[in-house]
């Protein structure tokens, strides 16, 4: 990605004055420099970023909990991981039954487990 930029740089320093479509070219030519140099700080800001990440102990030791086998958690873990989950529980009086909606995916083994107990 340097090397495009630098080629971008170098391509704008020659263009010829004098051409007929000089404006536009130096137009379209800065546009794509700029969009390039735009991206290029996004890309190094991501991986400063997951730098930063990979260096905590703590997301290190988060990903693994969330590796774990459901069945390892206490049941007050369950039950924080479920509510954080739950969006809205409707319940219906003429079925008699109820319907959970889930702001993410959903957490079935987790629901099926606090259910059995």
């Amino acid at each position: 990605m340097t090397a495009d930029i630098e080629k971008l740089r170098f391509t704008i320093s020659t263009l010829n004055r004098t051409d007929e479509n000089y404006t536009e070219i130096l137009e379209i030519t800065q546009l794509q420099l700029k969009s390039m140099e735009k991206d290029k700080t996004l890309y190094v800001n991501t991986q400063e970023k997951i730098e930063l990440l990979l260096m905590e102990g703590v997301t290190i030791e988060l990903v693994d909990r969330f590796k774990q086998d459901i069945h390892s958690y206490s049941n007050v873990e369950k039950r924080a991981i479920l509510l954080l989950a739950v969006k809205s529980i409707s319940y219906d009086f003429k079925r008699n039954d109820f319907e959970i909606e889930y702001r993410l995916t959903p957490y079935v083994e987790i629901e099926t487990e606090m259910q059995l107990n």
